[in-house]
Formats: C-alpha cells, structure tokens, sequence
C-alpha cells in the first residue's frame, strides 16, 4: 500500500507539470452521447414458481408489457490533448424509493492518454476489464442481453479506483488491462478489502483472430477467509459480414455459499461457478439488415453436494436468443427477437417441472445510440 501512495504521489507531480506546458493550437471541447434499449415483450411461459435471477425470473406467464432495459446519458470533456474526463449516469431497471425509475452514476473518471507509449491512466469510477473493454463490443448486442459474466452477476461493468489501459505495440495487436478498485461496483466501498483485474488480449491474422485472456482475485473477508478467483478466456473471429465468438469463465469461491447452519454460525462451502458462451452476428443486407443467434450454459457450482447445501439455487441454466436487427436509419435498430431460458435443477429427487422448466419471451427490441 505504501508502494501505491508513492506512486500516486509520483503521478500527480507529472499532472501538474503537464498541466503547466500550455498548448495554443488546442482547443478544450467536449460531447454529449446516449443510449436507450427498450422492448415490447409478452411472456409466453414461465415456470410455476421463481427460478433463479435472470431477466425475466419471476415473471408470470402471459404478462406483457413495455420496458426500458438501459437509458445512459453521458458528457466527454477534453480538457487537454493529454487529459480528459468522462461522467455516464444511467438507468438499467433501477427504482427509487418510491418505486419510480431512478438514475444512478455509473461513470466518473479523469483519464491520462499516452501517460507512457499507447497507455492510459485513469482514476475514478470506470469501466473494468471484465468484459465491457473487448467481449461486450465483438458481441455487439448489448441491447439484447449481457455477456454471461455480466448476465450472471459475476462481474461489474464499472468500478472504483485507478487503472491502466494499453498496447504493446503502435499498431495495437496486443494489449493489457489492469485495474485495482473497491470491488464494489456502483456501490459505495463497506470494507478494507480490494479487487484486481487483469486482462491480456491479441488480434492476429489482420485482427480477424482476437484472443483475449482475463482474471480477477477478491478478497472477501479475512477470519474465515473468503477469496473469489475468476478466469476467462475469450475467442473471437471478427470481420465486416460475419462474427463468431466463444466466451467461458470458471470461478473458484472459497466458502462462497453458506451450507447447512447450525445453532451457533452458519457454516460456508466452496462453490465453482462455470458457464459458457456462444454466438454468431452477420450482415444479411449491408448496414439495413443484420442477424444474430447466442446460446449459454450455466452450471451455478461444478462441486454441488446436495447434503451440504442451505437456501441456494441449484438448477442449471440454457439460454437460447436469436433476431433479425433492422436499421431504417443510421444508429436506430429495430430488433425482433426470442429470449428463451432452461432450467434443470440437481437437486436430488426433483421431479416434474421441478426438475426443469422454462421462461419463453418473444419481444421486439427498439434502440439508439450517438
């Protein structure tokens, strides 16, 4: 820790010198940006009772309505070529407490360019390595669901604290990042502990080949020990009319989930949480007419011992989307689609639509961004 403060300190210094060699020929400037996904959706069936935590969990069958999945409204500001910042407010199916729409900061960071060769620093609450950097863009429909880290709740878009982002070489086919934060998302830091994130990526063959390598490690608390380690590989061929991608990630969770309790505490046992990715995006019509197709599977825990367990969600998960993506005009898509999850639950003995059901949702997405 004392490590960081001086580097810290070594930083400010530098930003302050900057700071001071003006630029006549620059002009500070700055630019509002936005994005809005919202559907018109029915849910054609639902399982009898809750299962899990997905998007439509706890639905009930034959509801349909009108939603706002994501609005974001942000401001970039250049203040100097070398230094800029960045605030993105926005709202995902958040409520107040009233039960109104609220709005909650997401972004807020000041960022250093090129504070060493093809590298940035940036201090504040920003995005993180997890997948918004690289997997969420090659996947391109953010607007219909969250890659499966996000959509399982095992990572945060954003976090706080200061990070750095690069390439290796001019041409950038190879790069890093590295971000140390809170680990507490958008949420206000409530313990001592920290978070790291790092991520190593490639592009070959033109950058049609991207290969992409990601970690995190977490402490949770100290006395019994409780330490979250997530790895992920990603894989990606990438051109103008089509894309192909494979994302899997594994985590350990060392006492991650409570087991059976007992009069005094409740007990803790490690679980491994597995999933994997899938998908395929292409043109049809050159820039009027797109497609898309994604199927996951979700293991919740690899190690499940059903004698051990408390309160905990076994079943495992198939998610299936596919659509057609319609751009009348520049930046506005419109997008019919299916959204369909199965379940299949360990528990022993489960049976019926205990053993497995399934939510089928067919929508039609509607979106913008600038």
């Amino acid at each position: 820790m004392r490590n960081f403060f001086f580097v810290l300190i070594f930083l400010l210094s530098c930003f302050s010198s900057s700071l001071a060699q003006t630029d006549s020929s620059f002009s500070p400037s700055g630019k509002m940006n936005a994005q809005l996904f919202t559907d018109y959706y029915y849910v054609k069936h639902a399982p009898d009772y809750t299962i899990g935590s997905a998007q439509y969990a706890g639905a009930s069958q034959d509801y349909a309505s009108f939603e706002i999945r994501r609005l974001f409204l942000g401001y970039n500001y250049d203040f100097t070529r070398e230094f800029s910042g960045e605030i993105l407010f926005s709202y995902e199916g958040n409520l107040d407490g009233s039960g109104n729409r609220g709005v909650l900061l997401k972004v807020a960071d000041i960022k250093w360019k090129n504070i060493f060769s093809n590298s940035d620093f940036l201090i504040g609450l920003q995005f993180t390595p997890s997948f918004v950097l690289l997997t969420e863009k090659v996947w391109g429909y953010r607007s219909i669901e969250k890659t499966i880290l996000d959509k399982n709740k095992f990572a945060s878009p954003t976090d706080l604290g200061a990070g750095l982002q690069g390439a290796f070489d001019n041409d950038k086919n190879y790069g890093y990042n590295i971000l140390y934060a809170d680990g507490t998302g958008t949420k206000p830091e409530n313990d001592r502990y920290k978070k790291i994130y790092a991520d190593l990526w490639g592009k070959f063959l033109d950058k049609k080949i991207i290969v992409d390598l990601y970690g995190d490690l977490e402490q949770k608390r100290e006395i019994p020990q409780i330490v979250f380690q997530t790895g992920k590989l990603f894989l990606a061929y990438q051109t103008d009319a089509l894309t192909i991608g494979l994302e899997a990630f594994l985590i350990y969770e060392t006492r991650g989930v409570q087991a059976s309790p007992d009069a005094l505490d409740y007990n803790y046992t490690d679980v491994e949480p597995f999933g994997y990715s899938l998908f395929i995006t292409g043109s049809i019509f050159p820039k009027k007419l797109n497609f898309f197709a994604r199927y996951d599977s979700f293991d919740p825990d690899l190690m499940y011992n059903p004698s051990l367990y408390y309160a905990y969600s076994t079943a495992k998960e198939r998610f299936i989307t596919a659509g057609l993506d319609w751009t009348p005009f520049q930046a506005i898509h419109i997008m019919p689609n299916i959204w369909y999850t199965n379940y299949t639950s360990k528990t022993a003995g489960a049976t019926g639509t205990a053993l497995s059901d399934y939510e089928l949702v067919p929508r039609i997405t509607f979106a913008f961004k600038y």
